[in-house]
């Protein structure tokens, strides 16, 4: 149902501005996107009552990439509306929170796949073999070990710190926003 939500209140988003180009191209995307999570969030559900299917696990593997995009495109939407929107002190704060939470969303997808494919055993050593004759051993060096071993052990907990940090400035973003339309349409004007 919150899947639904957001996808119900970018629908809504869509009336505004119906002229701007690059604002409803951003908020396409976006509703795309939102549509994509929405069919595959009853995935989540299915996983966790039949956790060995892999179809499942690949459905949520698939999901939590989709929301990362969704992510990454309600910032763009923010920076698009943020742009149209009269005041210049949110459009230069979301200027700069959108920028920051998309480096932020990227080093997620670096750190996800880094850690991806050090979860898998055979990847590294064949990492290594296929540098050919500099590498003598098999075994990879000891620093290697211990990167591998750092990231396996913390991956999770640094890839959920750098997902919920630039959802939550996403949320503060749009609070903000709907603050300022809601002051620039039933405020006071003097």
């Amino acid at each position: 149902m919150a899947t639904g939500l957001q996808v119900y209140g970018l629908w809504q988003l869509g009336g505004f501005q119906r002229q701007e180009r690059v604002w409803r191209n951003a908020l396409d995307r976006s509703i795309v996107l939102g549509f994509v999570n929405f069919g595959l969030s009853p995935f989540i559900y299915w996983w966790s009552r039949i956790p060995d299917n892999g179809f499942f696990l690949a459905m949520v593997i698939l999901l939590a990439i989709s929301g990362l995009l969704f992510l990454a495109s309600v910032n763009f939407v923010l920076q698009r509306l943020g742009a149209m929107l009269p005041d210049e002190a949110l459009r230069i704060e979301t200027n700069q929170f959108t920028t920051f939470n998309l480096n932020l969303i990227l080093a997620a997808f670096v750190v996800g796949g880094i850690s991806a494919l050090l979860s898998q055993p055979r990847i590294l050593p064949l990492w290594l073999r296929s540098l050919g004759g500099a590498m003598e051993r098999q075994t990879p060096p000891f620093w290697l070990q211990n990167a591998a071993l750092i990231a396996l052990h913390f991956g999770p907990w640094f890839l959920l710190l750098l997902i919920l940090l630039p959802l939550a400035m996403t949320m503060a973003l749009l609070w903000k926003t709907k603050e300022v339309i809601m002051e620039n349409v039933f405020g006071t004007q003097e």
